[in-house]
């Protein structure tokens, strides 16, 4: 279906379904919110695992234009769930293995977003979404490298012990360091100490804010081609 007739559709129906990267967005909007939530009441690796599916139906949907990108979504998810759960029933396994075998699934839904944007000729709701969903996408694709390194190295990333309680990092304590550094925030309460880990924030700060300008440089563009 061409994009003319999807949007006489969005006028016709303005209660129609939400847009593939709309969908993506609210499942990844719920788990980084709920993750945290689940934290207080000391439940973070189930409400982070349960969560984490509605990121992979919102990214199947997003992902699944044809055949061979749905089974290639599939086998990128495979390792992440598999790792969730054995995290249950293996105290070995812990959430950032998890987050490790995540990055798989991200980095091919980041490269798939990307063709997706490049793709449109206009500004639309779900485009908008699809662009908040990619700077996302790779503040968590960050976050696998720095749960990697953390594994190999611990006590890559310090955590302050004046504000948390508990010395050993999580997942969603590095998700919240990478979306942190990324947006160049830096409030100081988790830092990278190995010089690895700051040479990945060091690149994954300036990543954000030359993303940011992309962002508006390609609305401008859409505009300008939508008004010709």
């Amino acid at each position: 279906m061409s994009e003319q007739h999807e949007s006489v559709l969005s006028a016709l129906n303005p209660k129609r379904a939400l847009g593939k990267c709309q969908y993506l967005l609210v499942g990844l909007l719920i788990m980084l919110i709920a993750s945290p939530i689940g934290d207080q009441f000391g439940t973070t690796n189930y409400v982070l695992y349960a969560t984490e599916l509605f990121v992979i139906v919102g990214g199947l949907m997003a992902l699944g234009n044809n055949r061979l990108h749905t089974i290639l979504a599939i086998i990128c998810v495979i390792p992440m769930v598999t790792t969730s759960v054995l995290a249950v029933i293996d105290d070995d396994v812990n959430t950032l293995h998890s987050g490790v075998s995540s990055f798989l699934f991200y980095a091919y839904l980041a490269f798939t977003l990307r063709r997706y944007l490049i793709a449109r000729d206009r500004v639309t709701k779900d485009s908008i979404a699809g662009m908040l969903v990619s700077y996302m996408v790779i503040a968590l694709m960050f976050a696998s490298i720095y749960a990697f390194f953390e594994l190999v190295e611990p006590g890559a990333i310090y955590l302050d012990p004046d504000r948390f309680a508990d010395a050993e990092i999580k997942y969603g304590e590095i998700v919240y360091f990478s979306f942190v550094t990324q947006t160049t925030l830096g409030y100081g309460d988790i830092t990278p100490v190995s010089k690895i880990t700051r040479a990945l924030a060091f690149l994954q700060a300036t990543l954000g804010v030359f993303f940011i300008a992309i962002i508006v440089a390609q609305f401008i563009s859409q505009y300008r081609h939508a008004d010709e």
